[in-house]
């Protein structure tokens, strides 16, 4: 009989402890949530369906806010003068002021980085984006979860470039040089018939060097700016060249200031228009 009322005793004990041990789980699981910081966001679309169709994507996630909606890039402008907004996902072809000048405007007024979420992919548009300061550029084909891991990588500081995009850019650029390249021999070719052709690792060696010399940058500033005009976050930048991620965004914000750049989506920009530049020289 004792044994009996010793053993219930033990089980309601045990009982009490994992209902403590519970309640201890819960209260840590909401304080943790209660430490997350989300992401404030104000989404710009001309379309009342994408418009809402993201507000909802983001608004089930705590990793975000949306703060606040518009309808053009008018709207866009005044909310992120006006709120404190970490990340504006703008559309390209909006009434009044399109994602482009809003971009532009955007950036100069506040400390809001801007994600261009479009359909469009043209090359005018790109350009003008990244020139005008954007962090990213990306279509709205992409799933919801690659959509808030962009939002995500841009509200840490880096450059979100879509392969599809980065491809076109290349593609550009590429288009650019064969056309001033053609120009070039032609040229040559009238004073004479022998054109030198070395192998494409010569000359990338010959590119890089004119570019270290004419822009004063250092082999490791070189093999920063590369990483990043492949897309590379700081994280990934570190890894593979075996330094600390501190030391990465130390020498991004160094190369912003020896470059007179804003941001490190115009330091890819810059570098493939250096490439085309030492081509064609």
């Amino acid at each position: 009989m004792k044994n009996c009322v010793y053993l219930y005793c033990v089980k309601n004990v045990v009982l009490k402890l994992s209902a403590i041990y519970d309640s201890i789980d819960n209260m840590k699981f909401y304080y943790e949530r209660s430490l997350i910081v989300p992401i404030r966001l104000l989404i710009a679309d001309d379309d009342v369906f994408i418009r809402e169709g993201l507000k909802i994507i983001f608004e089930v996630d705590d990793r975000f806010e949306v703060v606040a909606c518009a309808q053009d890039g008018v709207e866009a402008i005044e909310y992120c003068n006006r709120m404190s907004i970490d990340v504006a996902l703008l559309d390209i072809r909006m009434p009044n002021k399109n994602g482009v000048e809003a971009t532009k405007e955007i950036i100069q007024s506040s400390s809001t980085r801007v994600l261009v979420l479009t359909t469009f992919d043209e090359d005018a548009f790109i350009k003008k984006a990244f020139d005008f300061g954007a962090s990213g550029y990306l279509l709205k084909n992409n799933s919801p979860e690659q959509i808030k891991t962009a939002v995500i990588s841009v509200n840490s500081g880096n450059m979100v470039l879509q392969e599809v995009i980065l491809n076109k850019i290349k593609s550009t650029q590429n288009n650019e040089y064969e056309s001033n390249e053609k120009k070039h021999f032609d040229k040559e070719e009238k004073t004479s018939g022998d054109i030198d052709i070395r192998s494409s690792k010569v000359l990338q060696a010959e590119i890089d060097r004119l570019i270290c010399t004419e822009y004063d940058l250092s082999r490791r500033e070189l093999e920063i700016i590369q990483a990043i005009a492949e897309g590379y976050s700081n994280k990934e930048i570190a890894e593979r060249l075996y330094i600390s991620e501190g030391t990465v965004k130390n020498y991004v914000s160094s190369l912003l200031s020896k470059l007179t750049l804003n941001h490190r989506t115009q330091i890819a920009i810059m570098y493939l228009n250096m490439i085309n530049t030492s081509k064609v020289e």
